[in-house]
């Protein structure tokens, strides 16, 4: 069960963006920390966060000039997290400046429309 929950929780964008998994015990500590963050929700064998994660990866580069502390949970895996923020779908993704929350992202809308909301939130 363990080796199901690694391979579930490992993606190569969760490198390239340098993405901190959180679990519920983690997310007030998160929100409240100074600076822009995001809040990644998403779940295993799920096909629009899979599609989400190749896309990010292959755009991490351009994403890095946001400057954003990224983190992730498999929301299948820690459902106290799917309740804490009240779940509809995924993937998700909760923005946040210092502990104020800027606004979420839901689903993924491909590259373009996603950094467009991130120029707002964040330049």
């Amino acid at each position: 069960m363990q080796e199901c929950a690694l391979i579930a929780s490992s993606h190569p964008v969760f490198d390239k963006l340098s993405m901190k998994l959180f679990g519920t015990e983690d997310v007030d500590s998160i929100i409240s920390e100074p600076g822009s963050k995001i809040l990644f929700l998403w779940g295993f064998n799920c096909p629009n966060c899979e599609i989400a994660k190749r896309n990010l990866e292959a755009e991490s580069e351009n994403l890095s000039k946001f400057s954003l502390k990224w983190y992730h949970c498999n929301v299948y895996e820690d459902f106290d997290v799917s309740n804490k923020f009240s779940l509809h779908g995924i993937p998700v993704f909760f923005l946040y400046q210092d502990s104020k929350r800027l606004g979420k992202i839901t689903s993924y809308p491909g590259y373009e429309k996603f950094a467009e909301v991130l120029n707002k939130a964040f330049l």
